[in-house]
C-alpha cells in the first residue's frame, strides 16, 4: 500500500499528480458555502460574494461586448462557477448542496470529494456567510486571445 492509501486507484488522483496534490491540498483551511442559502443571502445584503460576483459578470460582458442583461441583481449570478478540483464537478450558486473553498478561493472542492478526501488531506472546514472582502481570485477569461 503506498502513501495514498484506499485512493491508490481513485481516478480523482492521477499518480503522476500525487506530489502536486498533496503540495496544494493537504492541511489546507477551507469555508464550508452550503449553496443556494449563500447566494440569497449575497444578493439580500449585497455582501463581498455579490460583488465578485457582479465583478466577474461585468467582466464577461465587456469582453463579449454584450449582455447587459445579465448586469441585473438575480442574473449576474449566471456568469459565474467553479469546478472541484478532484472531480470537475461544476459548482453553481444555484447547487442545492454544500461545496468548500479554500481560504483564498483558489480551490473548490464539492461535498462528495471532500467527503472523500477529508481524513487523507487533514482538511478542516469553518462554515461561513459571506467571504473576505479581498484576496478571491476573479476568473481569467479570454476570447480570441483577448484577456481581461
Amino acid at each position: 500500500m503506498n502513501a495514498w492509501g484506499k485512493y491508490k486507484d481513485d481516478w480523482k488522483i492521477d499518480e503522476k499528480e500525487e506530489k502536486l496534490f498533496d503540495e496544494i491540498y493537504n492541511g489546507i483551511k477551507l469555508f464550508q458555502i452550503v449553496f443556494p442559502e449563500f447566494w440569497q443571502n449575497a444578493l439580500k445584503n449585497k455582501n463581498s460574494f455579490f460583488k465578485y460576483i457582479f465583478v466577474e459578470a461585468e467582466k464577461h460582458v465587456k469582453l463579449l461586448g454584450r449582455g447587459e442583461e445579465y448586469l441585473t441583481d438575480e442574473r449576474c449570478k449566471e456568469w459565474w462557477h467553479r469546478h472541484c478540483g478532484f472531480c470537475w464537478k461544476t459548482i453553481t450558486t444555484d447547487m442545492r448542496e454544500e461545496c468548500y473553498c479554500s481560504e483564498n478561493g483558489s480551490y473548490w472542492i464539492c461535498a462528495g470529494c471532500f467527503n472523500d478526501f477529508k481524513d487523507r488531506f487533514e482538511w478542516k472546514a469553518k462554515k461561513i456567510q459571506d467571504i473576505p472582502a479581498i484576496g478571491f481570485p476573479l476568473a481569467k477569461l479570454s476570447i480570441g486571445g483577448k484577456i481581461l
